[in-house]
């Protein structure tokens, strides 16, 4: 189990919490997705349907079509952070191409001279990545307060505090152990200190002129003389996709009702390296790399059930409602440490003299299997249609980020501190599209929208971390073919700490992101 250290340090967190509660808006929140046509209307239509873009969001958007389609759509995405570190501004980018959105209908409407209220309907297969998890971001700055050292050696003592013995850590493998504390330790990052039971981020001596005891060294530097250069650079990548398959009927050209399932796929990795340099004292640190690499992989299962209806020739109203998704996610890790030394003393026995210089040391591969349960959404929605001239769609999504909640096979309680913080540190939230579109020619048509993401945070810190998206995108269409085209800009703030002290002075890096997305949608109907 991986236990996150690099995490907002809260005040609604509740004691024995495992860091878990921070993947609530990583698997729960979503992104502006679809087709061409529908992200360049921001992701708004769940009253709109006769789109393959939109059965992921309603399933009822299948019993508008007419014919049978197949499309395919190609991305690029590109993200750009700004951080800003211990008074430093730093900037990274990640470019990425991918396949967003294809899919097929089977259309089986019913001809008009047939008779009867049930005009027939359409089976559609799609697949959509619904969340984008790439971004990169890099800081770093000088830092006279404290290291990383602090919370490694914090971090040992809570677990002594918690039960836990030295032996555990001793007993493991110095040149692979398994946890964190092992690993600082047998880097020499931390020590401990056998007469108080206690850890310290210094390096300890055997001490061969004083009974052959194991001593509590110097502290390798002080900050009153020392100052540490921090760096970090954080990749993440993938991210979720959902493979729907979902039929849509069509009740008298006026109610269309829809019923669907998704798999729901989270893919969602992170890697960080963690680089701190001291000033070269004698017989002191000179400076380490911290390496994480993070990944969690699950299969999640959602029903969904929508209706559209024609209120009038010119307006719809429609609304969905997608179950909570129980995700069974594998989490696999490792750390590893790379220490550089300036000649300390580890065992002063005059025949053989021990000097420390260098340290290298990784962990073996963890595992850890846990469920994720990702909160239900509901959606309702208002179409405005002038003609063939174009219309103004307009969405409200629910989303109870509250009710989300982790669960560990065999042990209900493991997860107990880390749901109690869920319902401290989340809201529930509404979140609103709007989109627009207007057609040109008799071939051609442009969009426009607009989408907030509420802060799902339930007053944390000062740090709003609200998304906006701005779209557009155009479409050409002929009979029996169609390509559209999207671009989606994104922005919106976050906070990360490199590691968290009891005291509240870790060093804190404020982002603000601007997420990119271009698209092409092309489809051909039958």
């Amino acid at each position: 189990m991986s236990v996150l250290f690099y995490v907002p340090a809260f005040a609604q967190i509740e004691p024995g919490s495992l860091g878990y509660y921070n993947y609530v808006p990583v698997f729960g929140g979503q992104t502006v997705y679809g087709s061409a046509r529908i992200q360049g209307l921001a992701g708004s239509g769940v009253s709109l349907g006769g789109d393959i873009g939109l059965i992921t969001y309603n399933p009822a958007a299948l019993g508008l079509f007419r014919k049978s389609e197949v499309s395919l759509s190609m991305g690029i995405g590109s993200t750009g952070t700004q951080s800003n570190f211990l008074d430093n501004t730093t900037k990274a980018n990640r470019t990425w191409f991918g396949l967003p959105n294809f899919g097929a209908v089977i259309n089986f409407s019913k001809d008009d001279l047939v008779p009867g209220i049930f005009r027939g309907g359409s089976l559609g297969i799609t697949f959509t990545k619904v969340n984008d998890y790439q971004q990169r971001y890099m800081m770093s700055g000088t830092n006279n307060k404290n290291s990383m050292t602090d919370y490694f050696a914090e971090n040992a003592n809570a677990n002594l505090a918690a039960g836990g013995s030295f032996g555990n850590v001793y007993n493991q493998d110095a040149s692979m152990p398994n946890t964190l504390d092992a690993l600082s330790y047998y880097s020499y990052l931390i020590d401990y200190d056998s007469s108080s039971n206690q850890y310290y981020a210094g390096v300890g001596y055997y001490d061969y002129f004083n009974g052959d005891h194991y001593q509590k060294g110097d502290n390798y530097y002080d900050f009153s003389l020392d100052q540490a250069q921090q760096k970090e650079t954080v990749l993440q990548k993938a991210g979720q996709y959902s493979w729907d398959i979902s039929y849509g009927a069509n009740i008298n050209d006026r109610v269309y009702l829809g019923i669907g399932g998704s798999v729901l796929i989270s893919n969602y990795s992170q890697e960080r390296l963690f680089e701190e340099k001291h000033a070269p004292l004698p017989y002191g640190l000179k400076d380490f790399s911290f390496r994480e690499t993070d990944a969690h992989k699950g299969t999640g299962y959602v029903a969904k059930a929508g209706i559209i209806v024609k209120a009038t020739d010119w307006m719809r109203i429609g609304g969905s409602i997608q179950s909570p998704t129980y995700n069974y996610m594998k989490e696999t890790y490792t750390w590893g440490v790379v220490a550089n030394y300036d000649g300390i003393i580890i065992d002063n026995n005059p025949s053989n003299t021990q000097y420390l210089d260098h340290s290298d040391v990784k962990t073996t591969t963890n595992s850890f299997n846990y469920r994720f349960v990702k909160p239900m959404r509901a959606s309702a929605g208002i179409t405005l249609l002038a003609g063939k001239r174009g219309f103004i769609t307009g969405d409200v999504e629910f989303v109870p980020y509250k009710t989300a909640s982790l669960q560990y096979p065999g042990d209900r309680f493991l997860f107990a501190a880390d749901n109690a913080t869920i319902k401290n540190i989340y809201n529930n939230v509404f979140n609103y599209k709007l989109g627009a579109e207007v057609r040109l020619a008799k071939q051609y048509t442009a969009r426009g929208g607009f989408a907030y993401n509420a802060d799902p945070y339930n007053r944390v810190d000062d740090l709003k971390r609200d998304q906006y998206y701005f779209t557009l995108g155009g479409g050409y269409r002929i009979e029996g073919f169609y390509v559209d085209i999207a671009v989606v800009q994104g922005f919106t703030n976050q906070r990360y700490k490199p590691y968290t002290l009891s005291n509240g002075q870790e060093p804190t890096a404020d982002i603000k992101k601007h997420y990119g997305f271009y698209q092409v949608t092309a489809g051909f109907t039958f």
